[in-house]
């Protein structure tokens, strides 16, 4: 499923926003091979070291993410998911 939502971007670590805004897809990937909460933190792992992905959810057979498609696209995210171990489907 994806959809699209606004988010505000942080310009630095202190928490203050630039105030830009930017269009994030928000998706929820299915996922083969996870079988424990082991599993799950190697999904999550993978997924926030990511640049442009918002971690939403994460559980056994799924990930809910926002990412910034100008930062980084689905085939990057599924290679992440991947690399750790799993199967996106």
């Amino acid at each position: 499923m994806r959809r699209m939502v606004l988010c505000r971007r942080r310009s630095d670590k202190a928490g203050s926003t630039s105030g830009e805004v930017k269009a994030m897809h928000e998706e929820t990937i299915e996922i083969e091979g996870m079988s424990c909460s082991h599993c799950i933190q190697a999904v999550e792992t993978a997924l926030r070291s990511l640049a442009g992905v918002e971690v939403r959810r994460v559980e056994i057979g799924r990930a809910a993410v926002a990412y910034d498609p100008a930062t980084v696209n689905r085939a990057q995210i599924a290679a992440a998911v991947e690399d750790a171990g799993f199967q996106v489907v």
